[in-house]
Order: C-alpha cells, then structure tokens, then sequence
C-alpha cells in the first residue's frame, strides 16, 4: 500500500460530506481505495526526485493528492466530473508533470540527493592516452551517496 498523502477529510472539506455519502453509498472502501490510487499517481511523477517521507509532509502535495482523489470518486461509477473538479484535476496533473520535468520546484520540501546537480571539475589527461578524467576533488563537499568516478590510474605512486 503507498503512503497516503491525503484523508477521506481532506476529500470531505473539497466536496462536502452529503457529496462522498452519495458517490460511495455502495462502498464504505471506496474511500481509501481512491485515496491510494491518488497517491500511487502522485508518486509515479515525484517519487523519483523527493523522499516519499518529504512528500507525506508537504501541504502542496497533500492539496494536488486531494484534487486527483476527488476526481477519481467522481468517476467511480462511471458517472462524469462536475467541471469544475476535471479542471482542477487537469490543473494538478500540469503541476505535477511540471515537477517531474524540474521546470518548478515543490515549495515546502527540498530534492531528494539523488536528483540534486553536481558539479564535477574535468581536465584532459595526456598519458598514457589522452582522455577526460574528473577530478577527486568537488567543488559541493564530500562524494557522499555518490557513486564516484575517479580514475585510479590518474594519481601514480611511485615509490621507487
């Protein structure tokens, strides 16, 4: 099961309680059953570039969760979004898609490390053969949870 980024109450303040009484009267486990798939959607756009415990924490996916939610109840049975609701569903689906792509960054949590640029300082290495080596030596602090990429072959020790 992912981890639910938003409530049945989050869902009730959007559209009113009478709202869900009527699209889940056949299903008490309608609910959460939307409120998952809306969070599996969530973290197939972010999941990759912030931790899953930075996103359970952040109101603006808490807020995009709640519009996917809503608009998947209201599709349950087949029936057809209010307007209003398939624009705001629209309108989460452009911002999330925006996120993924890293044009707009989520404004209460910071990138997971992985997703974060490095900067990596190159030269060109004329022996043995010439090539392009990185540098050990980083502008951003230590190499942790980097894969390094150091040649070993760059730093001789000759001890003769």
């Amino acid at each position: 099961m992912a981890t639910a980024y938003c409530t049945a109450t989050h869902i009730a303040k959007r559209i009113s309680s009478s709202g869900i009484d009527l699209r889940v009267d056949d299903d008490t486990s309608a609910i959460a059953a939307v409120i998952e798939e809306a969070s599996i959607e969530v973290n197939g756009y972010l999941q990759l570039l912030y931790e899953v415990a930075d996103l359970a924490q952040s109101e603006w996916v808490r807020l995009k969760t709640t519009d996917i939610a809503v608009y998947y109840l209201c599709l349950r049975r087949l029936n057809s979004a209010p307007k209003a609701v398939e624009k705001r569903y629209e309108k989460a689906i452009e911002d999330l898609e925006k996120a993924q792509s890293g044009s707009v960054m989520l404004p209460d949590i910071p990138m997971g490390k992985s997703s974060v640029p490095v900067i990596s300082n190159q030269r060109v290495a004329l022996d043995p053969f010439v090539r392009v080596v990185t540098e050990p030596n980083r502008s951003t602090g230590p190499q942790e949870g980097y894969i390094p990429h150091n040649d070993r072959n760059d730093y001789p020790h000759y001890d003769i």
